[in-house]
């Protein structure tokens, strides 16, 4: 028996308010199980992983993190949305 973890996974650190802006640290990671019709033993584990700095506008969405699906025509992305809490 194999147990793989898969799933998301984003760490915020650091997060420091600058006028109208956010910047902080961003790391996060996307992995899943993909289903591989000509392995029967062994599972195929796509992963993508970020890390950055960054500073994002507040309140407004803004796409920190983007790449290629090498397999298909797709695009993986996160957004960000810096919401006051008061």
């Amino acid at each position: 028996m194999t147990y793989i973890d898969v799933g998301v996974n984003i760490d915020c650190r650091a997060a420091k308010e600058i006028q109208d802006q956010l910047a902080l640290n961003v790391a996060a990671e996307i992995s899943s199980v993909a289903a591989d019709p000509s392995s029967s033993t062994l599972p195929l584990v796509r992963q993508t992983k970020w890390s950055s700095n960054v500073i994002v506008p507040v309140r407004k969405p803004t796409t920190i993190f983007s790449s290629d699906d090498p397999t298909t025509k797709r695009q993986t992305q996160l957004e960000l949305t810096a919401i006051p809490i008061k």
